[in-house]
């Protein structure tokens, strides 16, 4: 692994947004194919409230590694907090697609469908099965 990449999660973990998203934009500079790099980078924007760019760097983290559920998550929810619901939603059902057990995705797509009108419609979707099929316990946190 790059030590830039390294350092850059360092920052990352330490809270230094802004340090950690040079970083990665460093070893992006070297090699644009780092899915690691584009989506820490993408988590950086987010978390610096840029969620356009966090949008578009976890995009090109996603072509680079398209089976990673965390990725996903993560373009769910930088889509999300741009209200964009369609896209968020398509991301958090992506992630299920690949983990359909993983219960931040369920969460925040079902969070996304409350902010869209209509968590119960979502979860049954989600679980095939009828509208208020779904009890409390599909919303809990893993």
């Amino acid at each position: 692994m790059d030590t830039r990449l390294r350092q850059a999660r360092q920052h990352f973990e330490a809270g230094d947004f802004v340090a950690a998203r040079d970083l990665s934009k460093l070893v992006l500079g070297s090699d644009g194919s780092c899915a690691d790099a584009w989506y820490l980078s993408g988590q950086c924007y987010r978390y610096l409230d840029d969620y356009r760019s966090a949008s578009a760097d976890l995009t090109r983290a996603l072509m680079l590694d398209p089976g990673n559920k965390h990725i996903c998550l993560a373009l769910g929810i930088a889509e999300q907090l741009q209200e964009n619901w369609s896209a968020a939603l398509a991301a958090l059902k992506a992630a299920l697609d690949i983990d359909p057990i993983y219960a931040a995705a369920f969460n925040s797509l079902a969070l996304t469908q409350k902010k869209n009108g209509g968590v119960r419609q979502s979860t049954a979707q989600l679980s095939g099965r009828q509208p208020g099929a779904c009890s409390n316990d599909c919303l809990k946190n893993e």
